[in-house]
């Protein structure tokens, strides 16, 4: 019933129980216990302006693990799977340990999807649960993130990639080992090297990338976005994680944030 070209699947049709409804302009909403290929939805772990999340299980395999499925319309404007998938295998090739690893990837009735490793809680999630401190982690919790997952951007561009949107919701602990962090969501991602591993030159301007909060200035006034900007980003993190909030958190405006932090350097 299912046609598929090597490892990376274009599937004709679904199970006979699948059913696809969109819900947000983009999306591909699908029900419990339908079936994609070999992998059955177990629920539904949430959706957001680029596509939804599932949790799913190997119907092929006589053990239960869980799995988180990501899809994405064909039609969609943002094709962010299609280059996550490309930086996992890229961070999977390199043997990176602060990354999922990704099990399928492929087309199926509209929408493209992979499966990957399912991971625990966020940093945002955690920070907001400690009653030991306010909405921040103790020094030591804050100094233990902050070197892994500084040392999980380390691998993103070890194999040439930006990521573009670091926040503490795009790190999660590891189910198995909550003393494990990985980076998530590399859909923003850019790669920073051609081809003979040279650095590119950058554009005269970019579009807007990543999240206000926690932006680089760089982006803010539609620079080309470096290494150096990821890591600016990774201290704004550090910060909020550390004192529980940012001191623009109650601003809205891009360039009254932007002028904050610029006061910020210089302070």
């Amino acid at each position: 019933m299912l046609e598929s070209e090597g490892n990376d699947h274009s599937y004709k049709y679904l199970n006979s129980k699948t059913h696809v409804i969109e819900t947000v302009p983009g999306l591909a909403t699908l029900g419990v216990n339908d079936i994609i290929a070999n992998w059955k939805i177990e629920q539904k772990i949430g959706e957001g302006g680029f596509g939804a999340v599932y949790k799913v299980s190997d119907v092929t395999s006589s053990t239960h693990t869980s799995y988180a499925l990501k899809t994405e319309r064909i039609t969609s404007p943002t094709k962010v799977l299609k280059m996550e998938v490309v930086v996992l295998r890229a961070l999977k090739k390199a043997r990176a340990t602060h990354c999922c690893d990704i099990l399928d990837s492929g087309r199926a009735l509209g929408f493209n999807f992979i499966i990957m490793t399912l991971v625990g809680a966020s940093l945002m999630e955690l920070r907001k649960a400690n009653k030991v401190k306010l909405n921040a982690f103790t020094m030591g919790c804050a100094l233990s993130v902050g070197l892994q997952t500084l040392e999980s951007i380390q691998e993103l561009h070890n194999v040439g990639y930006l990521h573009r949107d670091l926040k503490p919701a795009n790190f999660a602990i590891c189910l198995d080992d909550v003393r494990k962090i990985y980076l998530l969501d590399f859909g923003m991602c850019r790669r920073y090297i051609d081809n003979e591993n040279a650095v590119r030159r950058p554009r005269w301007a970019s579009g807007f990338r990543g999240t206000q909060r926690y932006a680089a200035i760089s982006c803010h006034i539609s620079r080309e976005m470096a290494r150096k900007d990821d890591l600016e980003s990774w201290l704004y993190q550090q910060i909020e994680l550390t004192s529980g909030e940012l001191p623009w958190k109650s601003l809205e405006d891009t360039v009254a944030i932007c002028n904050a932090k610029e006061k910020g350097r210089t302070t």
